[in-house]
C-alpha cells in the first residue's frame, strides 16, 4: 500500500496469487496473518498421502562449455544492487568486461554517448523508466542494434512472448539460471 516505500520491491503479491492457485488446485488452504510494518505469516495446509515409489534419475545432456568473451562488453542494468552483484558473479566466468548500472536512464546515457556493447541485460521492473520503456527509447537511437535481453522476476507462462513482442531479443527470468544464461550468451555472443 505504501508505494513510495516499496517501489523497488519486485513481484509484491504476484507470488502469493500463484501460491494460492497452486494450493487451491491441490485441495488445500492458505491462511495469512499480517501486521503492517512487522511482517506476515503464511500457513499452507495440504492433505497428502505418502506413497513409496522408486524414482529413476534421468541425466540431461547439459552443455557446460563456457565461451571466452575477452574483449567483449556486457551492459547489465538493474535498480537492485544485490541483483547486479549476483548477475556480475554469474557473468565473470565469461571474462567479458561487465558494466553494471542502476537505471534505464543511465543505460540511455551510455548508448547516446557512443558506448558500444555486445549485449544488454535489462531489468524490466525499475522505477522511473521500466526496461520496456528504456528499450523503446533505445530503438529510437539511430543505428541501435545491440541484442537486448529482458531480465525479470515475472516467470509466468507467455511472458517470454510478451517481451519479444515488446522488441526484446530474448528473456531471462530471475533468479538467473546458469544454464539459461549460458544458452543466451552462446546464442547472441558466439
Amino acid at each position: 500500500f505504501d508505494l513510495d516505500k516499496n517501489i523497488t520491491i519486485e513481484g509484491t503479491g504476484l507470488g502469493l496469487a500463484i501460491t494460492k492457485k497452486l494450493v487451491t488446485l491441490m485441495n488445500g488452504k492458505i491462511v495469512v496473518q499480517s501486521i503492517y510494518g512487522k511482517g506476515s505469516k503464511f500457513t499452507v495446509a495440504l492433505d497428502q498421502k505418502v506413497i513409496n515409489k522408486e524414482f529413476i534419475e534421468v541425466e540431461e545432456s547439459v552443455d557446460n562449455e563456457i565461451l571466452d568473451l575477452t574483449g567483449k562488453k556486457i551492459l547489465l542494468v538493474d535498480d537492485n544492487n544485490l541483483n547486479l552483484k549476483v548477475a556480475t558473479r554469474l557473468l565473470e566466468k565469461y571474462k567479458a568486461n561487465i558494466i553494471a548500472i542502476n537505471s534505464g536512464i543511465e543505460c540511455l546515457e551510455q548508448i547516446k554517448k557512443g558506448e558500444i556493447y555486445d549485449i544488454i541485460l535489462l531489468d524490466d521492473m525499475m522505477p522511473k523508466l521500466s526496461g520496456v520503456e528504456t528499450l523503446k527509447q533505445l530503438k529510437q537511437i539511430e543505428n541501435f542494434n545491440i541484442p537486448t535481453i529482458a531480465l525479470t522476476a515475472n516467470a509466468i507462462n507467455g511472458v517470454k512472448e510478451k517481451y519479444i513482442s515488446e522488441g526484446f531479443d530474448d528473456y531471462l527470468s530471475k533468479p538467473i539460471d546458469k544454464q539459461e544464461l549460458n544458452k543466451i550468451i552462446k546464442k547472441f555472443m558466439k
